[in-house]
């Protein structure tokens, strides 16, 4: 017999930047890490799996600081935003 488990908190950290883009980085089922830079409209440049969310952290903002320019962030950026939400896990 299959047991199947229920959903479980995944982690999420978004921050949204002064020259408009966002970045994001959603835990995944398996331990790894996807990491998105760009906007909010969906176009992005970067959308690659990392192993630790500190790799990242690094991948997102080297995307932002290589396609945009933006080198260091401002007051007009935010923190970044840490939640959770619920993912079904079918293992």
């Amino acid at each position: 017999m299959t047991e199947r488990r229920g959903a479980r908190p995944m982690v999420v950290w978004e921050a949204i930047h002064d020259n408009g883009w966002t970045t994001r980085i959603d835990e995944r089922h398996d331990g790894s890490f996807r990491a998105w830079a760009g906007v909010r409209s969906g176009r992005g440049v970067d959308d690659s799996i990392m192993p630790s969310v500190e790799d990242a952290h690094r991948a997102v903002m080297s995307s932002l600081r290589t396609v945009t320019g933006h080198a260091q962030c401002s007051h007009g950026c935010s923190d970044w935003d840490i939640r959770s939400r619920r993912a079904a896990n079918l293992s």
